[in-house]
């Protein structure tokens, strides 16, 4: 008798009358029915690990491009917020110079007969810097234009990756090109305030201006080895 283990027809035993066409038929039949069975299991696993991998492949894609919408919405906002502070810079220090100048005409109102100490411009021109280098930030923001060609389009994720890192990029130099002007301003705006009290007072120390002036130094020398730096 053949083995039977590996699938093969046995071999009828002795002394039953069957034909050899009809066995060897059904051991035919036998046999591509055993096969059509293993081919229609390899045939649904393929498809559910095919239907497996189309989902994994579709979640990705949904998840890569919501990232990349909000990759996108940030670096656009960027320059409306960039835009936001200066104009607050500038309105601040707008305000605090109208009130800086009334407070000195109601201070020196009974001065007409002598002259306004000169310290008390002195708050005022910062305010006035400040309000200049905002409005400089303002005015150099959309200069910038992209260097090089831009990328075709394409499906394939290290495109699209690099795509969007070019537009970041293009932002992000837009934005911080010229930030020190806005940082400076800041710096005008906080020297012109807290000087504002000198104004009041008709001989005020010396070491109030030093203090002043080292402090606004050093910012600048920091702003330009920033910049430098940035270059490099």
């Amino acid at each position: 008798m053949m083995d039977t283990a590996m699938g093969s027809w046995p071999t009828p035993p002795a002394g039953v009358d069957g034909g050899a066409e009809t066995l060897f038929k059904a051991r035919v039949e036998f046999e591509i029915e055993r096969r059509l069975k293993e081919l229609d299991a390899i045939s649904a696993e393929r498809i559910s690990n095919s239907a497996k991998e189309i989902q994994a492949v579709q979640a990705e894609d949904r998840l890569r491009e919501a990232v990349q919408s909000a990759y996108l919405t940030s670096a656009a906002q960027a320059v409306d917020r960039s835009v936001k502070r200066a104009e607050l810079v500038v309105k601040t220090a707008a305000t605090i110079g109208t009130v800086q100048t009334g407070l000195t005409a109601l201070f020196y109102r009974d001065s007409t007969t002598q002259t306004i100490p000169a310290h008390v411009m002195i708050p005022m021109i910062a305010i006035a810097c400040s309000i200049g280098l905002a409005a400089g930030y303002l005015g150099y923001l959309g200069k910038r234009t992209i260097d090089g060609d831009p990328l075709v389009a394409s499906m394939a994720p290290k495109q699209q990756a690099a795509r969007l890192s070019l537009y970041i990029a293009w932002i992000n130099t837009t934005v911080f090109a010229r930030v020190a002007l806005l940082r400076l301003a800041v710096l005008a705006l906080s020297l012109g305030i807290g000087l504002m009290p000198t104004a009041l007072i008709p001989d005020p120390p010396l070491w109030i201006y030093v203090t002043a002036g080292l402090v606004a130094g050093v910012a600048l020398l920091v702003e330009v080895c920033r910049a430098e730096w940035d270059k490099t």
